[in-house]
């Protein structure tokens, strides 16, 4: 589940996982990978918001691996999200998941967005943000998950093509969503135990 910064997707991540009754993952990959790692802790949990590509990310390149952290840092998740994906079934948000699990059936790759002002309003009322930080965040936080995305996977964060369901959260609201994809989910598997 990819989603736009403030658009609620990962309220409705975790409410599907609550009413699914299946894992939900978000910071469990990082935890996950830190434990397996020798990299700090620090690069997985700015992963996705880090500038990649970026002159410092150049400068960190292991001379031994030609890698630079930030690359070690995605395959390392990559490498978790799909031994969780295999163990069952499960919704994961960010990362870009959807593109590291392309290959695999039986995934929903779900866009979560908003309007700038509903955005903005669950910023400020439900994470408590001022007016003015909460617009600079939105613009801030969408620039580098869109830099990050598309400089893993070539291609542009948040572009229909990417995903089979996009959902405005503004017009349907969190449990609307999470009932779409409830229904979605529901059907793939019914179809899926039918083959």
């Amino acid at each position: 589940m990819s989603r736009q910064h403030g658009s609620g997707g990962r309220m409705v991540g975790h409410q599907l996982s609550q009413q699914l009754k299946i894992p939900f993952y978000d910071h469990e990959i990082i935890e996950r990978a830190v434990n397996s790692s020798t990299i700090d802790q620090s690069f997985f949990e700015e992963a996705e918001t880090r500038w990649a590509g970026s002159l410092l990310d150049g400068l960190s390149r292991d001379v031994g691996q030609g890698l630079s952290v930030d690359d070690r840092v995605f395959l390392h998740q990559s490498q978790i999200i799909r031994q969780i994906a295999s163990e069952n079934s499960c919704i994961i948000v960010g990362r870009c998941a959807d593109q590291v699990l392309k290959d695999r059936q039986n995934v929903i790759r779900v866009f979560i967005y908003a309007d700038r002002k509903s955005r903005q309003h669950r910023l400020i009322h439900t994470y408590h943000e001022t007016t003015d930080h909460a617009l600079a965040d939105i613009e801030r936080t969408d620039k580098r998950r869109a830099s990050y995305y598309s400089f893993y996977s070539g291609r542009q964060f948040g572009d229909a093509d990417n995903y089979d369901i996009c959902l405005n959260s503004s017009a349907l609201g969190i449990d609307g969503c999470v009932q779409i994809l409830k229904d979605v989910y529901r059907s793939l598997s019914a179809a899926t135990q039918e083959r």
